[in-house]
């Protein structure tokens, strides 16, 4: 026990008092300037820097030096700078690579494969102009020496600057070290006769300090060449015209446009006034031939949109039209759909309902349903975009009203990217309502809404009902798209004593209109949740979903990648 504390005393002591012989610190062991003025105004410096890297392997230096200079006034002026050669102390040169960012000079010494330790030196000769300063009195040179963005100390630092012209006059040189914006001068600075100083530090300087030093001479002596002055794009005239015109082009964007879509709609998006009194009708609008518009139609025309309970409604009205028999295998879980007559010749039906016969009997005459619902949702996509346009075909829309809520909701998720919140609201609110009707439509809804108001009417029975049974299973397609198929079989509950011929189920102890029509809501919900994969399996942009059909490196994102 004994012999481990020794041991571990003495390599505490050993790390703890002499880390400089377990770390190797990178240090630059000397830092000389020469600056030589030209009476052109032109300085050129020659910087010599003794790196010491220690043990750690490197590949060599970078040195940054600043391409610009900001006044008190906010002015940003430009110094011009070309770098002659990059040597070491016996002549020999360096690689080295130049680039510019930040407005910095960046010089980057050294080979991408090799690597060296221990010291090196590295004289880097470079030219500036634009970096005399004038005053009334006198002219000077105020230099940054070594700059004071070094991750590393300098032990010395020095500056040797010599005037490249006669001059009878006494030099001036200040001096000044630390950190950017100190004042202390760990320096002194003399003249060595009447066109030569020398500026040396007397104390190292740590990470991030630097020598900065200015030497004054008589005016006349060096031309007057001045940095250029760094104007912004945007401090000119084009520049200030493009601010305006942004933000005027925001203002509209973020305040004006919500309001201008909503102008808009109340402009273009509102259903025209009819003048027809809301009453009851006994029969469906008609089109334009005179022929009684289906179920289907109806229901997308009273709420804009072809949906689930459309296709539900047309797969009992063709059962009712006698092309179908619809069984009960097992209630609400399972039905059958069997073909009864041939439907590829009928001149009376749509191409939305022989899109759905022929999915329904592609294969073969007798079809479950749960074996197309792996599948009916393309059918239903379809059967959907016919129905728009057939009703566009039959002038009661302008346009395709799916088309112009897809066109205002595009719009809303650009909105949403761009964090116009409000306008993404109003986008969603009116790409909802946006869709109109043309006179002729909105007429033809006015009917439909009165017809609506004869299958839920429970005031009195008619008399002619007893008489002609038949209206029952005719108006019922129409009952189902009004979501009133309920209110209009209790009408009948007293008078259908007969079952239809089209559905085979179970009836209990006799046929009853509300039981059945209980028994065929069930199958028409049953038909919605067939259709209704349409919006769950694929999405409006055509991408697959992972919860069907998903697989590994399917999805976005992907690639790939190594290491360095």
């Amino acid at each position: 026990m004994k012999k481990i504390l020794i041991i571990f005393s003495i390599l505490f002591c050993f790390i703890y008092v002499s880390p400089s012989l377990i770390f190797a610190r990178e240090t630059i062991l000397d830092f000389s300037s020469n600056i030589t003025i030209s009476k052109d105004a032109q300085v050129n410096i020659k910087e010599t820097i003794v790196y010491d890297f220690g043990e750690t392997q490197r590949r060599g230096i970078i040195r940054e030096i600043p391409l610009t200079k900001k006044t008190e006034e906010g002015k940003t002026f430009k110094i011009n700078l070309n770098v002659n050669s990059v040597t070491d102390e016996y002549g020999e040169a360096y690689n080295y690579y130049l680039s510019e960012s930040n407005n910095n000079q960046t010089i980057k010494i050294g080979e991408e494969n090799k690597f060296i330790t221990g010291k090196h030196t590295y004289i880097i000769d470079y030219a500036v102009s634009g970096v005399i300063t004038y005053f009334s009195d006198h002219d000077e040179l105020y230099w940054n020496v070594t700059g004071d963005h070094w991750t590393v100390p300098i032990e010395i630092a020095s500056s040797n600057i010599k005037l490249n012209f006669p001059n009878t006059s006494d030099l001036k040189v200040v001096c000044y070290t630390g950190q950017a914006g100190n004042k202390t001068a760990f320096c002194e600075g003399k003249a060595l006769d009447q066109s030569e100083v020398l500026v040396l530090t007397t104390k190292p300087l740590e990470e991030k300090e630097g020598l900065t030093l200015a030497i004054s001479f008589p005016k006349n002596l060096v031309v007057q060449v001045e940095p250029k002055e760094v104007t912004s794009f945007w401090s000119t005239t084009l520049g200030v015209l493009m601010i305006f015109f942004f933000i005027m082009v925001g203002f509209i964007y973020y305040f004006i446009s919500p309001l201008i879509v909503a102008f808009l709609w109340f402009k273009y998006g509102r259903d025209p006034k009819v003048a027809v009194p809301l009453r009851a009708w006994y029969d469906p609008p008609k089109d334009k031939t005179g022929k009684e518009m289906l179920p289907a139609e109806v229901g997308t025309l009273i709420d804009e949109r072809a949906d689930n309970k459309d296709i539900s409604a047309t797969i009992v009205d063709l059962a009712i039209r006698g092309f179908i028999k619809i069984k009960e295998i097992k209630k609400g879980k399972d039905y059958s759909l069997e073909k009864v007559k041939d439907y590829t010749k009928e001149a009376v039906l749509q191409d939305y309902e022989k899109k759905i016969l022929e999915k329904f009997f592609e294969e073969k005459n007798t079809i479950k349903t749960s074996e197309l619902k792996k599948n009916f949702y393309e059918t239903a996509n379809q059967i959907k975009n016919n129905l728009y346009e057939l009703l566009v075909s039959k002038e009661c829309f302008p346009k395709n009203p799916q088309k112009v809520r897809q066109k205002y909701y595009i719009l809303a998720i650009l909105a949403l990217f761009t964090g116009n919140i409000l306008l993404f609201i109003i986008l969603l609110v009116v790409g909802q309502v946006m869709p109109r009707k043309t006179i002729f439509g909105a007429v033809s809804q006015k009917i439909a809404m009165g017809m609506k108001n004869f299958l839920t009417s429970q005031e009195r029975q008619l008399k002619f009902q007893a008489d002609k049974l038949f209206l029952f299973e005719k108006l019922l397609p129409y009952a189902i798209v009004f979501g009133v198929e309920k209110i209009w079989a209790e009408r009948f509950k007293d008078l259908i004593k007969t079952p239809p011929s089209w559905y085979e189920g179970s009836y209990g102890g006799g046929f009853n209109s509300v039981i059945f029509i209980s028994n065929l809501s069930l199958a028409t919900s049953y038909f919605s949740s067939m259709s209704s994969l349409s919006t769950s399996t694929t999405s409006t942009s055509g991408f697959s979903s992972g919860f069907s059909g998903g697989s590994s490196g399917g999805g976005f994102g992907g690639g790939g990648g190594s290491s360095w």
